[in-house]
């Protein structure tokens, strides 16, 4: 008979340490965290146009359990996936200078971004996952607010679909992407791509 109390004891509290992390779990669950120190930046949204101010573009951030409403200003982070709706557009102007138009009913992902100023070096990843994307890929930097600007020493700007990676240097190019399919339009600059 002690036995069986003693074991009843245990269960009840293991029920009772189980049901307050469910009612954490569930009361956290709706509430967007706040983006922490290690988070890397990558840019920030500069222009949202929308037929319905009440509709906003969204991202989607790794680690975060609440979609989050866009507005100019917002920070972009390494992982972030900005999602617009229809008759949505956002446009993202990245840490390096270049310039990312979310069309309307498009995805993009930020996969990999790394900037040195000092250095002169730029490397990043981007997916278009669905839809229309304009990249404005910056040629020139500068190393310090007051410095003259200068061309990147090395750059590497490489922009990934479901069946496509382009390389980019300082272009504009479009990159509508499809589930079987991926089309570039070059405006200015060049775009090496290949199947993936």
């Amino acid at each position: 008979m002690m036995i069986y109390r003693r074991h009843m004891m245990s269960t009840f509290r293991k029920a009772v340490m189980l049901m307050g992390l469910l009612f954490s779990l569930v009361l956290f669950a709706g509430f967007p965290l706040a983006a922490s120190g290690q988070d890397q930046f990558v840019g920030n949204v500069k222009l949202v146009e929308s037929k319905d101010p009440a509709q906003h573009p969204h991202i989607v951030r790794m680690g975060y359990s609440a979609i989050l409403d866009i507005k100019p200003g917002d920070a972009v982070f390494l992982g972030d996936t900005v999602k617009t709706g229809e008759d949505i557009r956002a446009q993202i102007l990245l840490s390096d200078g270049s310039i990312v138009t979310v069309a309307p009913n498009s995805v993009i992902q930020m996969n990999g971004h790394l900037v040195d100023r000092e250095q002169g070096i730029r490397n990043s990843v981007m997916k278009a996952l669905k839809g229309t994307v304009r990249f404005v890929i910056s040629k020139v930097f500068k190393p310090h607010a007051a410095g003259n600007e200068m061309q990147w020493k090395d750059s590497n700007v490489t922009i990934e679909t479901q069946n496509a990676v382009a390389g980019v240097r300082g272009t504009d190019f479009a990159v509508t992407s499809e589930e079987n399919d991926t089309e570039i339009a070059v405006f200015e600059g060049a775009v090496s791509a290949k199947s993936s």
